[in-house]
């Protein structure tokens, strides 16, 4: 089947503004957005912060995308970020593994310097502790279903 729309939606926004995301996205539903490093959520937002909630509330529209770009950022703790963990697959368990995007932050150097561009990888990667299959879908195949199909 075609795809019903020519464009998605990145929005870069900090949680107090998620109420207008979540208007556009119940006003159209047909429409992919991704919520671009998920809302630049931190370590300090877990376990329950309202940032946190706010998030994971947003969650329920299915044409909202995590892109899993905050980890480096929102961490207190240099490589591998641990802090971030659980934080993370909070998220990926309530968007699911099929609605979550890495994100590379390229160039590392300006944007987490605190990392290089393979341990940012690796803690997909590796350190995560995803399964083949959520690996698989996080690094590539959502990317690509979402940005490059023409089915």
């Amino acid at each position: 089947a075609a795809r019903e729309f020519d464009y998605i939606i990145t929005a870069l926004l900090n949680p107090e503004n998620c109420n207008s995301l979540a208007k556009l996205l119940e006003d159209f539903p047909e429409v992919p957005v991704v919520l671009d490093h998920c809302a630049n959520i931190s370590a300090l937002d877990f376990p329950d912060s309202e940032n946190l909630k706010t998030v994971l509330g947003l969650s329920q529209f299915k044409n909202l995308y995590a892109k899993l770009s905050f980890i480096v950022t929102g961490s207190g703790e240099e490589f591998p970020c641990r802090d971030m963990f659980d934080l993370t697959r909070k998220i990926i368990d309530s968007y699911s593994p099929g609605r979550c995007i890495w994100g590379s932050d390229f160039p590392t150097s300006l944007w987490i310097p605190k990392v290089t561009y393979q341990e940012h990888l690796a803690i997909f990667q590796e350190h995560l502790k995803l399964s083949n299959i959520e690996r698989e879908m996080i690094l590539g195949e959502n990317a690509l279903e979402l940005w490059f199909s023409n089915e």
